[in-house]
């Protein structure tokens, strides 16, 4: 009997001993399929097929026994045996009801995210709603890839026409704006409320980047024959209204789309292209441009769609043809557009459409460079859109200049630039093989891969800060380095392209997508390398001092002994250096950094050991007291007797060496500053 007939209290007892079942007997017809198969079969029937299909999709079954049952399917569909593929190949109406019960789900899922996207741009509650969602809706894809790739071909385009006609046609109807009303440009500000019709867009687009995940190469070229091609037919909106009678239509009139065989009525424009592009451009605002482009960019980096394919859509530049100049792309028309427009004031949306269009312009020089075009790569630095960026670049260093001169921000500007540098370029696990530091800007670790499953392109969780001076330039810097590091790659591959053409040289096998920190960078992130605690530092030559601990009690501790492996590394903590309130130790003042040595010996009076080292970038002041100096420090951890708290107290022998060290200390911050300042401003004049 079907399930609906059974009762609640029935099923609860009967369905879990029911899929014990099918799941043992699934497992030994994939152990001994040409033993067991035979025996399974019943009047050309398949019940163990047909009922894990039905326990599976029935709604009397919980997430737990639909989760096991599909699992089972997947499970039998993947089985090597000709016989049971056959049969499955055949099985029209299982798979009907298989493929069905797959889009249903895809779409119920799309209308409960449509309803929590609807309403504030900010939101934690529905931000963290539509983290599970996008999780949710990974897996579903996974689980499609999974059917899809066990290589039955009846399977697969039955399930592809059901696909499009149910998933795909709502999603792209969802993509354009209605008749007489244009869609609203929201989700840049905090205060911004998302409507039904543009939180569909945004929606839709979103599915889309998701799809892209699809392994199965004839889906994929047929989401992007509706995506991309120039032309598209009327059938989507039939569709979506179920007026679409016969088998396999939409596939045979994408076919006939890329064939160039029109119908009798003809292939209209297509009106979701030109919307993606409107949108790419920047005419929607910034928030529907983060999935869009990311749309863009999955199309780019798909190993399906040929070069040629995708230069037949407008989003490579086609230099197959005979040209005097750059043949610039639509796509790369529609980005350069956006990328000239006035971008100053800081928001979340702005800070994430500005790095997803950098990152889908790189990944598009990155396609032409592979694609082997002769003369691509070495008019990278020609082309409109790599000019776009250098302008952008330009504007964002300019208006950086131009905040550091506002009060209020002139005191914070190197502090500023120097946590951006920091935060931009990370230390990585990788070296540069020039200078052999592992500083880097990774521009693909934003890719839109990483930001599939992010909510924040829906709904954020947090406020923004509210714009200032402050952020403003904040801002600036942050697209000034991301903008630096974009442009110097696709500079870097075309002079590369252009030395091979006089060397031996080849270009590289990949197009690179780290940056790595130069001298400039380097300098003014302080991060060059540094003398490590528990080394030995040479004193000669350098301005030291006498002093003696800030405390008076001290309680030495026993040190553990050593082992084997530990006794020849160098010591990294200052407290496996045995003080005493006695000690005499040495302040070392370098133009950048203050050290705190002990000496190694009363003989070697030009050597010691490094306690602790401070930059001199973060010091926030001094302040003397008779022979005591403080130095108020940020961002520090405690270091032994030395640093409480952030301050350093040191005792001189007198009063005057106080004075002295604390005016050394003024000056030599004053002259650092004002140096990383001009640093600074050649950093923001590089271009």
């Amino acid at each position: 009997l079907p399930l609906r007939q059974w009762t609640d209290p029935a099923l609860e007892v009967m369905i879990p001993v029911y899929i014990g079942l099918l799941k043992s007997v699934a497992l030994h017809v994939a152990a001994s399929p040409a033993d067991i198969f035979t025996f399974l079969t019943m009047e050309q029937q398949f019940p163990l097929f047909s009922s894990t299909i039905e326990v599976g999709i029935s709604p009397k079954s919980d997430s737990h026994a639909r989760s096991t049952c599909l699992n089972l399917v997947v499970a039998m569909v993947r089985i090597s045996h000709d016989p049971i593929r056959t049969w499955i190949s055949n099985a029209q109406t299982d798979v009907h009801r298989l493929s069905t019960f797959v889009c249903t789900r895809m779409m119920e899922r799309y209308n409960q995210m449509a309803k929590l996207l609807t309403g504030p741009v900010v939101d934690h509650l529905r931000c963290n709603a539509l983290l599970g969602q996008l999780n949710d809706l990974r897996h579903q894809i996974e689980f499609i890839n999974q059917l899809l790739s066990a290589g039955i071909k009846s399977f697969n385009v039955q399930f592809c026409e059901l696909f499009l006609r149910s998933v795909v046609a709502i999603l792209l109807e969802n993509l354009a704006p209605k008749k007489g009303r244009q869609f609203l440009a929201v989700g840049v500000s905090d205060v911004d409320v998302i409507p039904a019709p543009e939180g569909l867009a945004q929606l839709s687009a979103v599915f889309f980047v998701h799809l892209w995940s699809l392994s199965y190469p004839p889906l994929t070229r047929m989401l992007a024959v509706a995506l991309f091609h120039k032309k598209s037919t009327k059938l989507w909106k039939m569709a979506r209204y179920k007026a679409i009678k016969g088998e396999y239509v939409i596939t045979r009139e994408l076919n006939a789309i890329v064939q160039s065989k029109e119908d009798g009525g003809g292939f209209a424009d297509n009106p979701y292209r030109r919307e993606l592009f409107n949108v790419l451009s920047g005419e929607t605002g910034e928030w529907r441009l983060i999935p869009v482009s990311m749309l863009f960019e999955g199309a780019l980096a798909s190993t399906v769609l040929s070069a040629d394919v995708l230069k037949g859509f407008g989003l490579l530049p086609n230099f197959s043809v005979a040209h005097s100049s750059y043949p610039e792309s639509e796509l790369e028309a529609a980005l350069s557009s956006y990328l000239l427009r006035q971008h100053i004031t800081k928001s979340a949306a702005a800070t994430m459409a500005l790095e997803r269009a950098s990152g889908t312009a790189l990944t598009m020089f990155a396609r032409l460079v592979s694609s082997k075009d002769k003369g691509a790569a070495s008019l990278l630095a020609t082309s409109p859109l790599f000019q776009a960026l250098a302008t952008a670049h330009g504007r964002f260093c300019d208006h950086a200049l131009t905040c550091q001169k506002k009060t209020g921000v002139s005191d914070l500007f190197v502090d500023l630039t120097q946590l951006s540098i920091r935060s931009r370029y990370p230390k990585l696990l990788s070296r540069d093989p020039v200078s052999g530091l592992p500083y880097g800007c990774v521009l693909d670790k934003t890719c839109y891969r990483s930001l599939m499953v992010n909510p924040e392109i829906l709904v954020r969780q947090f406020r923004t800060v509210g714009s200032n001076d402050v952020e403003d330039c904040r801002f600036a810097i942050e697209m000034a380095l991301q903008f630096r590091a974009t442009c110097k790659i696709i500079h870097d591959i075309a002079n590369h392209e252009n030395n091979s053409r006089t060397t031996a040289t080849t270009a590289p096998a990949d197009f690179p997508t780290i940056d790595w920190a130069d001298d400039l960078l380097l300098t003014i992130g302080d991060l060059n390398k540094k003398p490590l605690k528990g080394t030995d530092l040479d004193l000669r030559g350098r301005m030291v001092f006498n002093f003696h601990a800030a405390t008076t009690r001290f309680e030495t501790k026993k040190l553990p002994e050593k082992t084997n492996s530990e006794t020849n590394r160098p010591r990294t903590l200052s407290d496996e250096v045995v003080l005493r309130p006695t000690s005499q130790l040495v302040l070392v003042l370098d133009p950048t950094d203050v050290f705190v040595v002990k000496p190694v010996g009363r003989r070697e009076v030009n050597r010691g050991t490094i306690i602790c080292g401070v930059s001199l970038r973060k010091v926030i002041a001094f302040a003397s007291d008779q022979e005591w100096l403080h130095i108020a420090i940020r961002n520090t951890e405690d270091v032994g007797f030395l640093i409480k708290n952030g301050n350093m107290a040191l005792h001189f022998d007198t009063i005057g060496t106080s004075l002295i060290v604390k005016q050394y200390l003024e000056r030599s911050q004053s002259i650092l500053r004002s140096e990383l300042k001009d640093q600074i401003e050649a950093l923001f004049k590089e271009w």
